[in-house]
């Protein structure tokens, strides 16, 4: 079972801003990245890119520091049973993890500390480890699959509660521009990150979900 020891979301330090831990941390440590960042993973340097995530495996030495004005990431200590979880999967530690799926992935990181931080206690610890489980299949999936580009967006979870509410009631008002409204984007936005995060256009999708609800 996962369990989360601590976390946060959106977390941002001035430049200069370094971290170093010469003998790691007793848990797992989860970073989503937002900023350009160096790292030396034991005795691996490297940099990271906006939308990478990291996984640094217990007890191993690890630094990093800002390459911008600022630093900013999700992150979580988390550990599990020996027979889940990252220890299963040794290529998904200690090295950054281009993420085609990045949006989902971030998605699913914050429903985690959504529900470590504010889920009624006798749900949160189940949820938090439902949520995991998926999140690192996720996490899992984009490196099997090799994805070669990422995309990362802030409006994806509302984008998916658009397209899951369309998908439920095709034949629902569609009005572009109150759309549009609803997430303070121009038209042209909202159908160039319609069209990234899903692989099709909004209006071709409506079309598509009319005509599979009509047969």
């Amino acid at each position: 079972m996962y369990q989360i020891t601590c976390s946060g979301c959106y977390a941002k330090h001035p430049a200069p801003f370094a971290m170093n831990r010469p003998a790691g941390i007793p848990e797992y440590l989860l970073l989503f990245i937002h900023t350009k960042v160096r790292f030396i993973v034991g005795d691996n340097p490297f940099e990271t890119e906006p939308g990478q995530l990291l996984l640094i495996d217990k007890n191993l030495p690890y630094q990093y520091s800002a390459l911008e004005n600022y630093y900013m990431d999700d992150w979580m200590h988390f550990d599990c049973l020996p027979n889940e979880g990252p220890s299963l999967f040794p290529d998904i530690l200690n090295k950054p993890i281009t993420l085609g799926n990045a949006s989902r992935v971030a998605f699913y990181i914050r429903q985690v500390l959504w529900e470590f931080s504010y889920a009624p206690k006798e749900f949160g610890n189940e949820n938090v480890d439902m949520l995991m489980h998926i999140l690192m299949n996720h996490v899992r999936d984009a490196v099997c699959c090799h994805h070669e580009k990422h995309f990362y967006s802030p409006y994806y979870a509302r984008l998916q509660e658009i397209r899951l509410r369309f998908q439920s009631n095709p034949g629902m008002e569609n009005n572009l521009e109150d759309l549009c409204r609803s997430l303070s984007v121009s038209p042209s936005y909202f159908q160039h990150l319609y069209t990234k995060l899903f692989g099709v256009s909004f209006r071709s999708d409506i079309i598509s979900m009319r005509v599979e609800y009509a047969d």
